[in-house]
Parts: structure tokens; C-alpha cells; sequence
């Protein structure tokens, strides 16, 4: 994307892409039927229901891929069906396909399932797939940035579908959420319903199966900003926070951290002065006290890294989690001799003169300022010393581009495939169409062939991670979490994902 605010990325402009045309199959638009009534177990009484309210914005509404706020992307979540939905440690279980095959990594076969039909008896084919899958890559999609990885299309027949990526990518099937519709019915959609339908009227959302919450209200929200305080108002039951500390709004209510993919890590600049050399890097990243950011600076809302990896991120368990190492990073900055120090204790160059960094960060997010000055004093424990140095958004991103930094304090949103491409990839590989975001990273091809093996499933996490390691080309910091803001009421308990808060909506007992 690209930088938002503080650099919240991943990746880039619209890719053009290939595919075949669509020749055959042209089901009509038709209304999608609402079921005549809930289904609800045997002996399951209408007083052990429980309705409960939400924020949804009805001039957005949820067209399936242009819609972007979250409340209603939440909505789309519990409504529309796609081929994969996403557990909560990243993993996949399918939906509407029977097998995602690959041998490479980079063709990809989907298979469809067998008898589905849409909701007007229309076969489901892989001319569907297709469609959907070019929908999604509209510039304007929510789905566009992630899906940039795709190269081309190919209907292989009624039920397969080929997919071409332009490079590697082994959690490719993660990017697989996308609502499936019919085939040229975008501009009415025609649609496989998910766990919940809409009522006649459209402002309530129903269960159709079990949940504890079979029926949610759509509450006119008009200004996601003041989603907070009409929560103290009592006009919602449950509302989600991307950045509860920035917003102010971690203590209104019951909270409950919710994982994200968003990394929050320290950039360094590779093409100047100290920071050139990675074994400098390297001391740098040994000197912060991961703990302490996750505790002290985020107050629980974040996570250590499993090295650059996000700690949910299912596969990790043979990777260690970031700690502090203040005694390697002295020996290595002591090795590298800057063992001599100044009258004040700060390390000294050779030619004893202190050494003294410069950290920049974008002053329109308070949390991350307090992380720089925390990140200095950190630094300032091994002998460094470490100039914050807060801007506008526009004086940060001139300063970035023209390397005029050390140090800078970023946030990236990562597609939930883990994909870092656009920040380890050297000027000489990188496609043309792509925007890359690798500010001051090292153009190593050990690190870009070892993160590419990787991708294609010939290199563990854990040697990536060790070749990541002795380049260091940045320091992961944290991984934030969202929040979710409740009715203390509310007889259930909440456990979600920022890419998709409710769930667990069909596990929900009241308690």
C-alpha cells in the first residue's frame, strides 16, 4: 500500500492485468431471495436471543468490493461468501471451492465446488471465479492492492480456474476473501449469502442458523469519527477502533484487543554515514526492548514479532519472538570500534567525535512520537545518541525520500499472505507498474533471493529470519492490535480479527 499518515502501507498503483475474456455463461440479474424465516434449533426458546447494535453507514452501503470503512467492511463479512474465510491465526478453511492446488507457487488451480448454485438456481462456473476475481482488481476495489500480485486469469474449464501470479507467493490463497458473484451482475449483484441475510426493510442484519445474536441492528452511522463517542452515548453495543490509543478511546466501555497484520517497525537509513554498515543495524535492533514498547508505549495493544514474521501468523512456532540483547549490541558497537565514549557517556567515531542519530516520525500520531522518544532512550542505554525529530506528514515524506534521516518510525499494513515484497526488493528487480516502499533498506540480492526461496516454499521462516537477521535492513517493532469497544452487557464474549470482528458470531452463547 502506500504511506498513510505514518507510512500504514502495502503497495501500490493499479496493475493492469491479463486474462481471457469471458465468452459463455450470462446469468440474469435477479433479486437475491430473503429466507421466510431464522433457523433455529429444537427447543431453542425466542427469550434466549439476544439483539445487539452496530455502526453502518447506508449511503456506502456494501458493494461488494468498493466498500472501504470498517463497519461496513465487518458487514460484508457477514453477509457475502468468498473461497476462503480466514481463521484467526491466518490459516484458510474453504468455501464454494473443493481445492486451491499448486506445485510452484506461482500457477495456481482452483477448483470449484461441486452443485453450488446461486440463489437463483444458476450454476456456479469458473467464468463466475473470473469475474469476480477482475472485479477485485478494479482500481477502487478494497481488494486491489493485495490482489496487485496477480498476473493473469485463465478459465481451464466450468470448474477450474488458473491463476498466474507474477511472482511466488505460498500464502497466496490468504488473499482468497473476496465476495464470488455472477458473472456480469455488478451492478446488482448476485451473490452466495453467508451467515446472515438482510430484513425486508435493510437495517437489521438475521441469523440464518444459530447464534446467540440472531438478530443485529444497523444504526445509521454518518461520521466514523464520532463512532467513540456515540458508544458513551449508548448508541451502539459494539464499535471497532483501529488505533484505540491515538483515537483516546481505550478505556470507553469493555475493550478487547483485536490482531492486525499492521507492523509498526524503525527504518534505517543503509546508504549513509553509521547506519550503512549492518553490523551498526544490527546493534540497533539488539538494543530495543521489545517488552517495553508492547507494555509501556502501546499499552498492550500490539505484540512482539517473531523476528519480521507477526507472532498469530500460524507456522511461526520454530520462530522466536524479538527481545532485548543490550549486552551483543555493546559488543557488537564496541567490536566495531565506537568502544570509546564522552564526557557525557555517549559513544564516540574514531575520530572522537560523538555519534548522534537522527529519528524522524510523523508528529499526526501521538503514539508513535512516544515511540521514537522511547525508542531514543533505549538507544541511549548502548551509548547512542538519538535526535527525535517530529514533522508534518508532507516534511516527513520529503525528508524520507530524500534520505535526509538516520533513523524513521513507519507502519505498514501487510496482506494477510505476509508479503514484504515491496520492501526487500532491489531497484534492479522491481517492476515498473509496482510502487515499492523500501525507504533506506539495503539493495541486497541475498536478502531479496533468500526472501523470494521463502515465497516459493524452499526456505523455512527460520532461515529467512537468520539472513534477515545479519542484514537487518530495518528493525520490526511491534505488531498493533485493534480494538473492539462493547456493552459491558453484552451476555456473550467478543473474539475477532481487525479484518473481521465478528468471527466467531456463530460460536456465541449467552452466558
Amino acid at each position: 500500500m502506500r504511506f498513510l499518515k505514518i507510512i500504514s502501507v502495502f503497495i501500490a498503483a493499479a496493475l493492469l492485468f491479463s486474462g481471457c475474456k469471458a465468452q459463455t455463461v450470462t446469468p440474469p440479474v435477479t433479486e437475491v431471495p430473503v429466507p421466510s424465516e431464522t433457523k433455529l434449533p429444537e427447543n431453542f426458546t425466542e427469550e434466549e436471543l439476544f439483539k445487539f447494535r452496530i455502526p453502518f453507514d447506508y449511503e456506502e452501503g456494501i458493494s461488494p468490493y468498493t466498500t472501504h470503512s470498517k463497519p461496513n467492511r465487518f458487514v460484508c463479512e457477514l453477509v457475502y461468501r468468498a473461497m476462503v474465510k480466514l481463521k484467526h491465526d491466518y490459516s484458510y478453511e474453504l468455501d464454494l471451492v473443493s481445492e486451491i492446488y499448486t506445485e510452484d507457487n506461482i500457477t495456481w488451480y482452483i477448483y470449484l465446488s461441486e452443485g453450488e448454485t446461486f440463489p437463483n438456481g444458476t450454476e456456479f462456473t469458473a467464468y463466475d471465479l473470473r469475474y469476480s476475481f477482475q472485479q477485485a482488481m478494479k482500481e477502487g476495489s478494497f481488494y486491489s492492492k493485495s490482489l496487485e500480485v496477480v498476473n493473469s486469469l485463465k478459465v481451464v474449464n466450468a470448474t477450474c480456474l488458473k491463476v498466474t501470479l507474477y511472482y511466488a507467493d505460498r500464502y497466496f490463497p490468504n488473499l482468497l476473501t473476496f465476495p464470488v458473484i455472477s458473472y456480469e451482475t455488478i451492478d446488482d449483484p448476485l451473490y452466495f449469502t453467508d451467515y446472515y441475510y438482510f430484513s425486508e426493510d435493510g437495517t437489521k442484519l438475521l441469523c440464518d442458523g444459530y447464534s446467540a445474536a440472531q438478530e443485529i441492528e444497523l444504526v445509521p452511522a454518518d461520521d466514523m469519527d464520532l463512532l467513540t463517542y456515540e458508544m458513551r452515548m449508548g448508541r451502539y453495543d459494539c464499535i471497532y477502533v483501529p488505533d484505540p490509543l491515538d483515537s483516546g478511546s481505550a478505556g470507553n466501555g469493555g475493550t478487547l484487543g483485536m490482531q492486525s497484520n499492521r507492523l509498526v517497525y524503525l527504518g534505517m537509513n543503509s546508504y549513509y554515514a553509521f547506519t550503512y554498515y549492518s553490523d551498526f543495524r544490527r546493534a540497533v535492533a539488539a538494543a530495543i526492548d521489545y517488552d517495553r514498547i508492547v507494555t509501556d508505549v502501546y499499552g498492550h495493544f500490539a505484540s512482539a514479532p517473531k523476528k519480521l514474521y507477526n507472532p498469530d501468523f500460524y507456522g511461526m512456532q520454530y520462530v522466536s519472538k524479538n527481545s532485548l540483547d543490550l549486552m551483543s549490541a555493546n559488543l557488537i558497537l564496541d567490536d566495531m570500534g565506537f568502544d570509546n565514549r564522552d564526557s557525557e557517556g555517549f559513544r564516540t567515531n574514531k575520530r572522537g567525535k560523538r555519534i548522534s542519530l537522527k529519528l524522524i516520525v510523523c508528529n499526526e500520531s501521538t503514539v508513535k512520537v512516544n515511540l521514537a522518544n522511547a525508542v531514543a532512550e533505549m538507544l541511549l542505554e548502548a551509548g547512542l545518541e538519538v535526535k527525535v525529530v517530529p514533522l508534518s506528514y508532507a516534511s516527513f515524506m520529503v525528508d524520507l525520500q530524500n534520505g535526509n534521516y538516520d533513523l524513521y518510525i513507519a507502519e505498514m499494513r501487510l496482506g494477510a499472505d505476509m508479503d514484504f515484497t515491496k520492501i526487500l526488493t532491489p531497484y534492479e528487480y522491481q517492476y515498473s507498474d509496482f510502487e515499492y516502499i523500501n525507504y533506506g533498506v539495503p539493495n541486497s540480492e541475498k536478502l531479496y533471493f533468500s526472501w523470494l526461496g521463502f515465497m516459493g516454499g524452499t526456505v523455512t521462516p527460520s532461515e529467512f529470519a537468520s539472513v534477515f537477521e545479519d542484514i537487518m535492513p530495518f528493525a520490526p517493532l511491534c505488531y498493533t492490535k485493534g480494538c473492539a469497544i462493547f456493552n459491558r452487557n453484552l451476555p456473550f464474549t467478543l473474539f475477532g480479527t481487525d479484518f473481521d470482528m465478528f468471527y466467531n458470531i456463530l460460536e456465541w452463547k449467552i452466558e
